[in-house]
């Protein structure tokens, strides 16, 4: 058993126990808790890479970033545990206990945001017990050396990206300050914009008492639009915007910090090439987001397996794996080669256009293998069945000439029976031998280079 969830079990922390669990206990025992979780994420922590080693972003990480409802985190986070059985070697997940490090109480709202994190743990637990998801920290220290040589000149690249960004969402997503239904003194930013740039359509962040600027600003009307003047110049409007990109530009810098070792960035978020613009390898990342988006759209039936499901299938095909991802990544070079950006739709369009008719072509050659095969048995199972006829009309097996209608259709099952009332064991091995054929898939279809694709559409239809 993985050592992270060893220790989660030893303290009762099963899925359905999680928050029955966090209830019973006093803020001591969470605490106590918290000491040993950090403890054992310290040990565990992803340390090497290889050409498929890759950082998730936050939002990819299970974050409460771009929305805090735990069925959004789920869902990002299970794009992460498909893009690492689909395709990576490991991906790693931000610590998601790495923000408890320093606490020394706990309020609400943390109790709440520990409760989701122990459950999106637990989710994913099938991809970290096969190795294929890890974890690194946020936090990393630098001596006053290395935050010259290192720190500090990607801190200007990612300042400079960051300000690109702040100028797209300026073009791209209305402000709205508001007064908070609950509380008419308190005040809110109302974001509104394209699903690429805000969560849903629509963000809230609410602002403390002390924006006095803004109070001043709204003065005795509940709600004002914020002009992009007001962007540029209000000091309160600037931070909030600001706070919407804070998690992008964060993983940018992490990613930039990690790179060194070999790891490689993967984010669901389509705005993010204005800031991979600035990173290590831009192609990269646009390849990344898009890859899982393709193979849903090419093969919907992905969608209906569940991630233990794939990390099986991961381990049993490990061989036609490689083939499978050493295939997909020449199409990834060639589609690099032939366009200047990589999107979800151009990685769809190649999927339809490269992968479909092969994963077609070979349902055609099993389709075909298997017809001849069954041909094969209906011929033999045609002749024990007549066989059988007239054994019991003769009373060769001892039953009713009545029962004839019964015994015909189970003449496969009785094959062994059969058999030796016809006088010999080979006539059922050679049926045997061809139901079995029936159910395996012929040898050229192995070693085709999308035959674990294949495979996978094929148990997500059943």
């Amino acid at each position: 058993m993985h050592p992270l969830y060893e220790m989660i079990e030893s303290y009762g922390l099963t899925p359905d126990r999680v928050t029955a669990r966090l209830d019973e206990w006093t803020e001591d025992q969470t605490l106590d808790f918290l000491a040993v979780a950090a403890a054992t994420m310290r040990k565990i922590a992803t340390k090497t890479a290889s050409t498929y080693s890759f950082i998730a972003s936050s939002a990819l990480s299970g974050g409460y970033y771009p929305c805090s409802n735990l069925e959004c985190r789920i869902q990002r986070i299970d794009s992460a545990a498909r893009f690492a059985t689909l395709y990576a070697d490991d991906v790693a997940i931000y610590d998601p206990l790495d923000d408890y490090k320093d606490v020394t109480a706990l309020t609400p709202n943390e109790r709440k945001e520990l409760n989701d994190v122990l459950l999106l743990l637990n989710y994913i637990r099938p991809a970290v017990e096969q190795g294929t998801m890890g974890f690194v920290a946020k936090r990393m220290a630098f001596c006053r050396k290395h935050q010259q040589s290192i720190l500090e000149p990607l801190e200007k690249r990612v300042g400079a990206a960051a300000d690109a960004l702040l100028d797209k969402y300026a073009d791209a997503v209305t402000v709205t300050l508001e007064r908070t239904p609950w509380n008419k003194k308190h005040l809110a930013f109302k974001f509104e914009g394209p699903e690429e740039y805000i969560e849903h359509g629509c963000s809230y962040s609410l602002l403390p008492e002390t924006e006095l600027d803004l109070h001043k600003l709204i003065k005795r009307k509940n709600a004002i639009r914020l002009t992009r003047q007001d962007m540029q110049t209000e000091a309160s409007a600037i931070r909030a915007y600001r706070h919407l990109i804070r998690p992008l530009v964060e993983d940018l810098l992490i990613q930039g910090l990690h790179s060194a070792h070999g790891f490689r960035f993967v984010t669901d978020q389509r705005h993010f090439s204005t800031l991979a613009a600035h990173s290590n390898d831009e192609n990269a990342n646009a390849v990344s987001l898009a890859i899982i988006d393709g193979l849903a759209h090419t093969l919907p039936s992905l969608i209906a397996l569940d991630i233990e499901s794939l990390a099986k299938m991961r381990q049993e095909e490990g061989t036609s794996f490689k083939a499978y991802r050493d295939a997909l990544n020449k199409l990834l070079r060639e589609l690099r080669g032939s366009s200047a950006t990589i999107t979800s739709a151009t990685v769809k369009q190649a999927f339809d256009d490269t992968i479909r008719p092969q994963l077609n072509k070979m349902d055609v050659v099993v389709e075909k293998a298997h017809a001849r095969t069954r041909r094969e048995i209906y011929g033999k199972v045609g002749f024990a069945t007549a066989s059988i006829t007239v054994g019991v009309a003769s009373g060769l097996f001892g039953v009713s000439a009545a029962a004839a209608a019964a015994v015909a259709p189970i003449a496969l099952a009785s094959a062994g029976a059969v058999a030796g009332a016809l006088g010999g064991l080979k006539y059922a091995d050679d049926i045997r031998k061809l139901v079995q054929e029936a159910c395996t898939v012929p040898d050229n279809v192995e070693q085709e280079p999308f035959y674990y694709l294949w495979r996978l559409e094929r148990q997500g239809e059943n």
